[in-house]
């Protein structure tokens, strides 16, 4: 999710129209701008009358708007996209704006504030950007389904609520019957929690004065560490953090400059202040964004906003119950519901929409319509009410919704925290002290003390969520430990055994802390790697971050990895490749040459040695058809024809990876979205064809079977969408990677695959399984019933949950599962 700092708009800046230069969508059927002969959409009398009634229903409920007991449209714009009116923006005197959409199917106000304006010249970054992809969006998809807005959507399958028209009729009276419908009760009473931030943060000065220095200025804070940093700030919390990290930064081209990376670290240990200092707010701000590992640049900062679900609890201190929501697996009833649960217990919500990381903070319903506030970020400038999409899309062809958002982010306020753990088999292993397969360690555990009073009578038990380890020894004491002091158990230490053929895993271990005489127990949790660790991530993206995709698919998995940083270390050392087992190389963006000659030397070693690598990135094929056409043709069994771009790869009828029914989508939201000049290539010298691309006779995608085993993608794995069930996801492609390289996967591990269970199908779940959501369809192909199962989402690891809406034609339908 990348983030932009700019100034804030001018408030008095006056423009006539709006033509959006963002990317073409097919708008098949739209009127062209001007015409209002179609009854789906607004003229301007009834969108300027929903404008004027809303300043009046908007003072009538709160006294003001923008300090005024008066409002009036102070300017008038058009949102035009491909000769389309999307929406028309009125800016309102004294302050802020209300935006009303052209189409009559959707909500009459889809965005407004009564403090900030919009500034519409912004295409790429910003909360304008988002809500004209979110209108274009919305006008393609009404074409699609009903074939052209002059369409009226039938009762029977509408697209949006037909509550929408309701609100229509409500907000378009004549202004002089629209005060006496409210004082009637016509209109829905408003109700409203929130926003619950105070702080209106921005990027700059000196929230960004610890960033590094990049193209010519110092680095932006970037919109994730902005947000998050400001959900601390509202809960004061934590007093200190927990532990450190480090991670290399690739450097900052962000202003087309080219500022060499470094190694960025922080220590979480030490004490925040929440005054709002420059040098508290400075020190939250970087540490966030270390935590997050942004990709900080001087003209834009970007990082994985869904990682605040790890990152809270692990080096802040925060509720380790802390996870995520992807709007396109609810619909917006659940959605709003979700959020309100959220605001209604104080906890405001790390919230991913378009281009951008926010903090939601606030819901409201105001005359019938579901709205949340949000915090934008940039110093209170484009903070918003929004409307919920009440977008209705179940079936097949609707395109996901790009929302996402981290919940229960709840401050863990326990006075015993973990410290830190260590684990050592100087005395039942081979002294390496990486706990591996067969052997017996000691695990030693602080337990921090951050309360201002001494705690007594300390014991604790270790619990580990794979069944298949054996505690020897689960128990020990502290006694006592002091106000502001740590203790450790290295005298009693814990003891576990490793079965003789286990498969090395992330596994989750919690220390339940009973103390002051059994009064009060906190659960302290940790993870560890147990047994060496198998895959080698090459990240080669040249400064890029893509590695992103790649380290949460195998953390999903629950397996263990190294990563050598090209940038950082240059070429891959063969020593390094020989001591793992499967070497994962990417390359990431397209580059012309990705490989280099060094590089193409550490791989003919690797697999002359019988390695076994996963290959894959835009512009390798066609790379090496110039540079070392024999490695192309002799090693990674494949001849180059050309390079496009096609969104659609699925599996060929011969492949050895993959199932027929396997299609995956490499554009769009839930993958990198970087995807520019895949390879197009034929399988060669008794490789293998494994994917081919949509509508072509050609492949993305090679693997080989003999001295050495390869899978070859001429396209970046990381594009691969997760998330929307239609297609074949990453996480699955990478399981059958991995099954195809005789990578034996954890017995415990996730075992979420592409399938489309019947009624009645048995699954099999574990421990640090995802939701699985899935549709079962009747004979005619119309959905039936949707299932949901999700287990291992809370501390324990041990709960199941399944639920499912509607019934099976012929009665009602149920899931076994184990």
């Amino acid at each position: 999710m990348f983030s932009w700092f700019s100034g804030q708009p001018n408030p008095h800046e006056r423009k006539i129209t709006l033509v959006a230069a963002i990317a073409a969508v097919l708008f098949t059927a739209f009127i062209p701008y001007g015409q209002n002969a179609f009854a789906e959409l607004a003229d301007a009398n009834q969108m300027e009358q929903v404008c004027q009634n809303w300043l009046t229903l908007i003072v009538t409920e709160r006294g003001k708007w923008g300090g005024s007991t008066d409002p009036a449209i102070a300017d008038i714009q058009d949102v035009v996209v491909n000769d389309t009116l999307l929406a028309r923006y009125y800016a309102i005197d004294p302050a802020g704006y209300i935006m009303v959409p052209a189409l009559r199917e959707m909500a009459p106000v889809i965005a407004y504030s009564d403090e900030y304006p919009l500034d519409l010249s912004e295409t790429t970054f910003g909360m304008a950007p988002m809500l004209r992809q979110i209108l274009q969006d919305r006008f393609r998809v009404f074409v699609q389904v009903y074939g052209s807005l002059e369409a009226t959507q039938p009762a029977d399958k509408p697209l949006f609520s037909a509550f929408n028209g309701t609100l229509w009729n409500e907000l378009t009276v004549p202004s002089d019957q629209y005060i006496p419908a409210y004082n009637k009760g016509l209109t829905a009473e408003t109700k409203s929690v929130g926003p619950l931030l105070t702080t209106a943060w921005h990027q700059g000065a000196p929230y960004n004065d610890l960033c590094p220095m990049g193209d010519g200025d110092r680095c932006v804070v970037g919109c994730v560490a902005t947000a998050a940093a400001q959900i601390a700030r509202y809960h004061m919390w934590p007093p200190y953090g927990t532990g450190t990290h480090s991670y290399y930064w690739g450097g900052d081209t962000s202003c087309d400059g080219s500022t060499p990376g470094q190694t960025l670290s922080a220590d979480f240990s030490d004490a925040y202040a929440y005054d709002d200092s420059p040098a508290a707010v400075a020190e939250l701000s970087y540490e966030m964004g270390v935590a997050f590992e942004m990709d900080y640049g001087a003209c834009g900062s970007g990082a994985y906003t869904l990682y605040g679900a790890t990152v809270f609890p692990t080096y802040f201190n925060y509720d380790p119950s802390a996870t995520t929501r992807n709007r396109s697996s609810y619909d917006a009833e659940e959605w709003f519901s979700i959020i309100q649960n959220e605001i209604n217990q104080g906890r405001p919500i790390l919230y991913r929409i378009y281009s951008h990381a926010i903090v939601c903070d606030g819901w409201r319903q105001v005359s019938g319509l579901n709205q949340y506030h949000f915090n934008y970020g940039w110093g209170g400038s484009q903070n918003s009410w929004y409307t919920v999409d009440n977008l209705y899309c179940p079936w097949s062809g609707c395109d996901p919704m790009v929302e996402g958002m981290v919940i229960n982010i709840i401050p863990k306020t326990s006075i015993l925290w973990l410290g830190g753990q260590t684990i050592s088999d100087l005395a039942l292993g081979d002294g390496d002290n990486v706990p591996e397969a067969g052997e017996t360690v000691d695990i030693t555990v602080t337990v921090a003390n951050y309360g201002g009073a001494a705690v007594s009578n300390v014991s604790a038990e270790l619990l580990v969520d794979d069944a298949s380890i054996a505690i020897v020894d689960g128990t020990t004491t502290y006694s006592y430990i002091g106000a502001r002091d740590s203790a450790k158990n290295t005298s009693d230490p814990f003891r576990i055994a490793i079965p003789a053929d286990y498969v090395s895993r992330i596994d989750s271990f919690s220390v339940v802390v009973t103390y002051n005489g059994g009064t009060t127990v906190d659960t302290l949790v940790f993870e560890k790697t147990i047994g060496r660790t198998m895959v080698l991530l090459v990240e080669d993206d040249e400064y890029g971050s893509v590695e992103t995709y790649y380290k949460s698919t195998f953390d999903t998995l629950r397996i263990p990895y190294d990563i050598w940083i090209h940038e950082a270390y240059a070429v891959v050392d063969s020593a390094m490749m020989a001591s793992h087992e499967l070497v994962v190389w990417f390359t990431g963006a397209y580059r012309a040459n990705p490989l280099s000659a060094a590089e193409i030397t550490r791989l003919k070693g690797y697999m002359n040695g019988g390695g076994k690598l996963f290959l894959t990135g835009q512009g390798i094929a066609a790379g090496l058809n110039t540079a070392d056409t024999a490695f192309l043709h002799q090693y990674l069994k494949a001849s180059y024809l050309s390079s496009s771009f096609v969104p659609l790869v699925w599996a060929d009828p011969g492949s050895q990876i993959f199932v027929p029914a396997d299609t995956l989508l490499i554009n769009g939201n839930g993958g990198a979205n970087n995807q520019t000049n895949p390879d197009h290539m034929n399988a060669a010298n008794g490789g293998v064809a494994e994917l081919g691309y949509y509508g072509q006779t050609n492949y993305g995608a090679v693997s080989y079977l003999g001295s050495y085993r390869l899978a070859f993608f001429g396209f970046g794995f990381e594009a691969i969408v997760n998330g929307d069930p239609r297609w074949t996801s990453r996480n699955t492609t990478l399981m059958q990677l991995l099954d195809f390289f005789d990578f034996g996967l954890p017995t415990n591990a996730p075992l979420a695959a592409n399938v489309l269970p019947s009624p009645g199908a048995r699954l099999n779940l574990t421990d640090h399984t995802p939701m699985i959501t899935w549709n079962y369809y009747d004979p005619q192909g119309l959905p039936q019933q949707m299932y949901q199962v999700e287990v291992g989402n809370d501390t324990s690891w041990t709960t199941a949950e399944m639920w499912a809406t509607g019934t099976v034609a012929g009665g009602e339908t149920s899931i076994e599962y184990a």
